[in-house]
């Protein structure tokens, strides 16, 4: 990631720009930096979960096991939502099911 600031063609100073390694500039303004930082940061801690998951295999299945738990959470306050809203209604598999929940939860 880079930054500078840039003058414009009337010689007004221009909002400074950050180069997210991506082809898209961003402009800084105040959310905007704290918008980056907060990536940057998203980035360096995905980057430790990673290398940890891959150093050891009780932290590989604390990951997915985490993330099934997230995931069958996530997927029961779905079916409660459209259970209280039908018309949020969700159309379903090409087999007629939906995803079954974890009995440990």
């Amino acid at each position: 990631m880079t930054s500078g600031g840039q003058l414009g063609a009337a010689g007004g100073k221009r909002p400074m720009t950050v180069y997210c390694e991506t082809p898209y500039k961003r402009p800084m303004s105040s959310s905007g930096r704290r918008l980056v930082d907060m990536m940057m940061r998203l980035k360096n801690y995905a980057s430790t979960v990673v290398a940890a998951m891959l150093a050891e295999d009780e932290a590989w299945i604390a990951m997915v096991t985490f993330c099934e738990i997230v995931m069958a959470k996530k997927e029961a306050a779905e079916r409660d939502r459209e259970r209280a809203d039908p018309s949020r209604r969700r159309p379903r598999r090409a087999d007629g099911n939906h995803r079954p929940i974890p009995s440990d939860l």
